[in-house]
């Protein structure tokens, strides 16, 4: 094209229908997000079926949205991509339809507000592009356009997001989230059995080796991922400090006021002056799991004994650090 005088275009692909490589492999400069196929975290609902033929799955947009499940990372440069609301039972009720229960003019401004406040921080320039994935289309429900039931409550709500007037919804409850503390076994594994048993929405693995992906983790024995949950990995930790900074850094990103938090046992006394000096007013659970390396009846095991009198020893220290602080 550049060749023929059009010039040098801006090229980017759609993140569906299997394609999630680096665009530059194909000579494109960019990927946008179509989040139908890029959903995890969704709770889906169960209803009665009236027509047993009938073939869908409706799933809890507003919880997913107010969530802030739609917050990802991309390793490669994304624009993001909202639309208002899905349903395409017109076109598939008997092959497989999705509908997304609780989609509303809040729900969308939540959505888009997140996507032109992330885009306006790590976008410049030109790129400074948000897409809204709603061509008219009634068989689909991806709608902008006025309609009897919410009339122009979609369009003003779009002017009130980009005039920066937009307020999210204070009455939505805030997510859970729980966060697991490497450095003991057994924890990872029973941080992600409370994800995938709906105890919190969204999990932190905090103080992750360099260089360790999920899907390192998620190939081990004792781990098994079910429906793509959000879970982030955190890096930079080395110890319990850095646990406590890096677990309150991740609740600020996704605005989590109360959470789980998953270590071993003896180290739940130490983790917890931490935790609660870094976020006072959080409100936290501590699960505590069981460790080989030290026995239920520590104090019959020299071994056991010794390790659990360094840890109390630690946790004196903390404990009179932050006592005359």
């Amino acid at each position: 094209m550049t060749e023929k005088g059009v010039g040098n275009p801006y090229l980017i692909a759609t993140k569906a229908f299997g394609f999630y490589d680096n665009p530059q492999d194909w000579g494109l400069d960019a990927v946008m997000e179509f989040e139908l196929n890029n959903i995890y975290g969704l709770r889906q609902k169960n209803v009665a079926k009236i027509d047993d033929a009938a073939d869908f799955r409706i799933y809890d947009w507003a919880e997913y949205i107010y969530a802030d499940k739609m917050i990802k990372d991309y390793t490669y440069k994304t624009f993001h991509s909202v639309f208002p609301r899905w349903d395409n039972t017109p076109r598939k009720a008997y092959s497989g339809a999705l509908i997304f229960d609780g989609a509303s003019p809040d729900v969308y401004g939540q959505w888009l507000d997140y996507a032109i406040n992330d885009t306006l921080q790590k976008m410049n320039g030109d790129e400074r592009i948000v897409f809204i994935n709603a061509w008219n289309e009634w068989a689909e429900g991806a709608m902008l356009e006025p309609d009897k039931r919410f009339g122009y409550a979609y369009l003003d709500m779009t002017r009130k997001v980009l005039d920066g007037n937009f307020v999210s919804p204070s009455n939505e409850p805030a997510p859970i989230g729980i966060a697991v503390l490497t450095g003991g076994i057994n924890r990872i594994e029973k941080a992600i059995q409370l994800l995938n048993d709906g105890v919190g929405e969204r999990l932190l693995i905090s103080g992750v080796r360099p260089g360790t992906s999920l899907n390192v983790i998620a190939s081990r024995k004792d781990v098994v991922l079910k429906n793509q949950q959000p879970i982030d990995l955190g890096y930079e930790a080395t110890d319990t400090v850095g646990n406590a900074k890096e677990v309150r850094e991740w609740t600020e990103k996704y605005h989590i006021n109360e959470f789980y938090v998953v270590t071993s046992f003896y180290h739940i006394p130490r983790s917890r002056l931490e935790l609660q000096h870094e976020m006072p007013d959080a409100v936290m659970h501590f699960v505590a799991v069981d460790t080989p390396n030290v026995l239920p009846q520590w104090w019959k095991n020299w071994r056991s004994f010794k390790f659990m009198a360094a840890e109390y020893t630690k946790f004196l220290i903390v404990y009179l650090q932050y006592a005359f602080d």
